[in-house]
């Protein structure tokens, strides 16, 4: 209360002092209110300058950045909307930046406000990850419904969820769909990702055998993936039951063989052993009885001999102990039990092996085994086939990982790319475009367009590249080159109007040339290459006079320029000349060209050359040849009248000129003509003695490198470095 009473009373002593400054005014009649000072706002005043600096120079990059944050500090929307149109107009794949403007849209506006600007920046620049990830969460934080924010993610993974680097709009998604209880949903991206050569692709394996590990069958497939995957899993179940009973059957028969075939060994070793025993029982008793034998046998007559031996007594030692046979072994003895305990043993083993195979028929038939499917077998099942994917995307991923690794900076940005960057992007494109399909090739291009925006080379690739397969698509991709991306460079409208020439549009190609050549608002005026290129265009649609009309507009231009353009004209002019021989075999307008370019800038060394390789290299009678060559090049070294010094080539350029007179002399006429020009360069020239002719004194080789395709690159290079180290130095020809 005491607040809302001070604000009470002040509001009233204000306007008691207003009531009564009124009064005073009043009091003095016809005195003049006193004049209101302007708001004098310095942040706004430097907004200002800075705002009207870009709009005059809209590729002012840094400028664009200073006024962005002065607009910042002033806080208002409308300022910030002006600035950030004009900005993205220009560089719109600068994520960043859409972000930037999305924020203050939601500070100053509102959530919808801020949703329109994100729709505008994934449309500008649909392979930011980032981009898509904010529009996701600006939706989500603004209460967006689940399905509205579930597609904004699907969109963004259409558009760039095969990128190598966009795990992190996947990994959005999928805690967006667990967040919101769906895991059937989580699974079916998972599901998708495994099919894209991601850089985190073993990631999203091990957390899928997580995911499905931690969960019901219900949870991981759908109704319908369960249903496909009920019956094939019960039959290779069954199958792997019945492979499991044979197994086991075999198993037991084995064992059971073993068993039988260690029974028989050990009888076997048994029996060995006992008649081994009984042997050296037999043995010891045999020994004994001879020896008993031996001591009751009378001794032999003297003359008697040897006892006839019975056939009783080749049965039954003499004298042996009854029972005893002529082998040692008493008849019944231990050695039968052993025989007989032996063959017990085989038998019973045979017996056993009979049990045992019975025992391994009846495994095969039977066992323990469940042939219901469970849902561990589902989701084996289901995890086995998305292992194949899983698998094949790696072997994929194992032989791109070489190029996308060489990407170093794959975001805009205006500073240049190196070469081993434009490099690396080529070598990719060169191993995608017979391998990926269309759609990945396409993506692939995209996203190479995205870092290498500013090259025009790449932008004719693709429209190539298209052109066969999609020529809407190609069309708008050349559109996209030449008004948005490199919309001030002259090779962007050129490769626009050559796409549109292809393509049948003269129309739109001969408006793509005057753009660059005559409009007001154009990028080059009096483009060089665009004029040539035009003309060749009109030439190509079959009007000569057109084609000449386009050159005859570039020479007025560059002569209007003056000294400046001077360069400029001796270059339309060569070309102009050229185009007329070699096209059209108009040797007389190519004089012609020359005789005005003389006229107009006679201190151009380059149109002397040219118009003397003209007359050498036209026909005609030899001798009338040589004597037009011989006098240009007397008009070209002739002394410059008084006062006219500016419109006649420069001393040095002139001598050399002279030099070459005599070296053409020397080349194409009799010793007269040689001696004429030799003694007038003397004359001209002190120079100390005579002139031997020299390559570099022929005046077409200099001429001849600066026009492309006349010969080859490594010869002209070769002359561009002999004429230019011996034109200017007479110690080298001496």
């Amino acid at each position: 209360m005491m607040v809302d009473g001070a604000v009470q009373n002040g509001t009233a002593d204000g306007v008691a002092a207003t009531a009564t400054e009124a009064d005073a005014g009043g009091a003095d009649g016809e005195a003049a209110a006193a004049p209101v000072e302007p708001i004098v706002n310095p942040e706004l005043e430097a907004f200002q300058r800075q705002f009207a600096a870009v709009q005059e120079n809209t590729g002012d990059f840094n400028g664009w950045c200073s006024v962005i944050s002065a607009a910042e500090k002033l806080g208002d929307i409308a300022q910030l909307r002006a600035v950030y149109d004009g900005f993205l107009a220009e560089y719109p794949l600068c994520y960043g930046y859409w972000k930037k403007y999305a924020d203050a849209e939601q500070r100053h506006s509102s959530p919808e406000a801020a949703a329109a600007v994100f729709e505008r920046g994934v449309a500008a620049v649909a392979h930011s990850v980032d981009l898509w990830n904010h529009y996701a969460a600006c939706r989500a934080a603004a209460g967006a419904s689940q399905e509205e924010v579930r597609g904004i993610f699907e969109r963004g993974l259409a558009a760039c969820g095969g990128d190598y680097l966009a795990h992190a709009l996947w990994d959005k998604a999928l805690q967006f769909e667990l967040a919101a209880g769906q895991p059937l949903r989580a699974a079916a991206a998972y599901t998708r990702v495994l099919a894209l050569p991601l850089r985190d692709l073993d990631r999203y394996w091990n957390s899928l055998r997580d995911f499905v590990a931690q969960r019901p069958a219900g949870d991981v497939m759908t109704p319908e993936e369960r249903a496909a995957l009920e019956e094939p899993t019960a039959a290779a179940k069954k199958g792997a039951m019945a492979a499991a009973r044979i197994a086991a059957a075999a198993a037991a028969k084995a064992a059971a063989e073993e068993a039988a075939r260690r029974r028989v060994e050990e009888a076997a070793a048994a029996e060995a052993a006992a008649r081994a025993a009984e042997e050296e029982r037999l043995i010891a008793a045999a020994a004994a009885a001879a020896e008993a034998a031996l001591g009751a046998v009378p001794p032999l007559a003297p003359d008697s001999g040897p006892a006839p031996v019975s056939d009783a007594g080749a049965v039954v030692m003499v004298g042996a102990p009854d029972g005893v046979s002529a082998a040692g072994a008493p008849a019944g003895g231990p050695a039968d039990e052993v025989a007989a305990g032996a063959s017990g043993v085989g038998a019973n083993a045979v017996e056993g092996m009979a049990v045992d195979g019975g025992t391994a028929a009846g495994a095969a038939e039977g066992g323990n085994f469940d042939a219901a499917v469970t849902d561990d077998d589902l989701k084996a099942a289901w995890l086995a086939d998305r292992e194949k994917t899983y698998k094949a995307t790696k072997e994929e991923l194992a032989r791109r990982r070489q190029f996308e690794d060489a990407i170093k900076r794959p975001y805009f940005h205006v500073k240049p790319l190196d070469a081993a960057q434009l490099a690396a992007w080529g070598r990719y494109l060169d191993y995608a475009e017979p391998r990926l399909g269309d759609a990945g090739v396409a993506a692939l291009f995209e996203r190479c367009l995205v870092s290498c925006a500013c090259y025009i080379e790449l932008w004719a690739r693709y429209a190539r590249w298209l052109e066969p397969r999609d020529a809407a698509a190609a069309d708008e991709a050349v559109r996209r080159a030449a008004e948005v991306h490199c919309k001030r460079r002259p090779e962007a409208v050129l490769l626009a109007a050559r796409h549109s020439e292809r393509r049948g549009k003269a129309t739109a190609a001969r408006t793509a040339y005057e753009r660059v050549l005559k409009s007001p608002g154009g990028i080059a005026v009096g483009s060089l290459a665009a004029t040539v290129a035009s003309a060749n265009f009109e030439r190509r649609q079959g009007s000569k006079a057109a084609a000449c009309g386009v050159y005859d507009r570039g020479l007025k231009a560059a002569a209007a320029r003056g000294s400046a353009g001077a360069a400029a004209y001796a270059h339309l002019a060569i070309q102009y000349a050229h185009f007329l021989r070699v096209a059209y075999g108009d040797a007389r307008g190519a004089r012609a060209v020359y005789g005005e370019a003389l006229r107009v800038h006679p201190a151009q060394l380059v149109l002397w050359e040219g118009a003397i390789h003209l007359e050498e290299t036209l026909g005609g009678p030899a001798a009338e040849r040589v004597a037009k060559v011989l006098a240009l090049y007397e008009r070209g070294v002739a002394l410059p009248a008084v006062g006219a010094e500016a419109r006649a080539l420069p001393a040095a350029e002139r001598e050399t000129l002279s030099a070459r007179a005599a070296a053409f002399a020397d080349l194409a006429s009799d010793a007269a003509a040689l001696e004429a020009a030799e003694a007038a360069h003397a004359a001209r020239f002190k120079f100390g003695g005579g002139i031997l002719p020299r390559i570099s004194g022929l005046p077409w080789i200099s001429w001849l490198y600066r026009v492309p395709g006349s010969v080859p690159r490594i010869f002209r290079i070769w002359v561009l470095k002999r004429t230019g180290q011996a034109s200017h130095s007479r110690s080298e020809d001496d």
